[in-house]
């Protein structure tokens, strides 16, 4: 299935070089939702001291705040095997569902995948799901800030369970892409997702980048409800990200 042109985000507002080291890791650091959380704040406060200031615009610094989100909000890292053009690796990843409201209604759902290889985040992909649970949007993030998009992919999600109400973010956090958040319910959630992209061959890109994908896979995450005035979630900043950015039909 092929991801249509309007997945042109990246190349707009991803190539501000960042400072800190660029070498992966194929295992990410196994910790608790909390220690996740504040380790993943002080790499967003990190790209912020190191000159990256265009806020919500930068897809790094919104990577990095949709990573937090749920791991702030209790969520525990899901294992994720990737099958690379180079072989196989371990990342680890969330999922998020987010539902708008309207006039007490549900009426637009997003599911929202962000799988990182390494603990640093200096490569993960972020993928867009559509209220049907069929893939829509997806850039990889790698060398820290550059954006690639992909040229074919697919994918399927599906929440399977909902669990109890999210934990409270904690006052320690300062990203303020999430203290802004005020949703009207969070509650933990658990989702089967299958992922598939073909990303262009570039020299500045690893050559096992070129080829990701994941059969149908349990990831753990939230479901957030809200409403078009129940403050500025990151989720919703990276929706409107990605919307404006189409063109073309849908897939």
């Amino acid at each position: 299935m092929r991801l249509s042109a309007r997945m042109t985000l990246a190349a707009t507002c991803c190539t501000i070089a960042f400072a800190s080291a660029c070498s992966d890791s194929t295992s990410p650091n196994t910790q608790d939702a909390a220690h996740i959380a504040a380790h993943l704040d002080s790499l967003y406060l990190a790209a912020v001291l190191d000159g990256d200031t265009s806020g919500v615009s930068s897809f790094r610094l919104t990577t990095l705040s949709l990573l937090e989100l749920a791991p702030a909000l209790g969520a525990p890292a899901s294992n994720i095997t990737v099958t690379t053009a180079n072989g196989t690796e371990h990342w680890k990843g969330f999922e998020l569902e987010d539902v708008l409201e309207s006039g007490g209604t549900p009426n637009d759902t997003t599911y929202f995948v962000v799988a990182y290889r390494d603990s640093d985040v200096h490569t993960a992909i972020v993928a867009l799901y559509d209220t049907e649970g069929n893939i829509q949007d997806g850039v990889l993030l790698t060398n820290d800030t550059l954006g690639v998009v992909p040229s074919d992919g697919s994918g399927t999600t599906t929440r399977t369970s909902l669990g109890s109400t999210c934990t409270e973010l904690s006052s320690s956090l300062q990203n303020p892409q999430l203290t802004s958040i005020n949703p009207l319910a969070c509650n933990a959630a658990a989702f089967g997702t299958s992922m598939t992209l073909v990303v262009p061959s570039d020299p500045s890109v690893d050559a096992a980048l070129t080829s990701l994908s994941f059969p149908t896979t349990t990831i753990k995450g939230v479901r957030i409800l809200e409403t078009g005035s129940t403050g500025e979630a990151v989720v919703r900043s990276l929706r409107a990200m990605l919307r404006k950015s189409r063109v073309g039909n849908r897939l």
